[in-house]
């Protein structure tokens, strides 16, 4: 993880010449991150004790209880016939 998030400051810091592949790295390295904040969304059981205490884990932990909180109140289907 903390390989990912210094990826754009030693790509920036190389000397490669600011173009489009920078561009290109930056775009990549975010839509890594959407994905990864997609999967600890769907999966808190997967968020790194790193990541406790951050913004993304307060926004994950707490949908969690408000999805628990939802399936404990709908309502049970009914099966008799009309």
């Amino acid at each position: 993880m903390a390989a990912l998030s210094n990826a754009a400051n030693d790509i920036r810091d190389a000397k490669l010449g600011p173009g489009r592949n920078v561009y290109r790295v930056g775009q990549a390295l975010m839509a890594i991150f959407e994905i990864q904040a997609d999967i600890y969304r769907n999966r808190p059981d997967l968020l790194p004790r790193l990541l406790h205490g951050t913004k993304l884990a307060e926004e994950v932990l707490s949908n969690r209880a408000v999805e628990k909180d939802a399936r404990r109140k709908r309502p049970r289907a009914s099966h008799r016939k009309r």
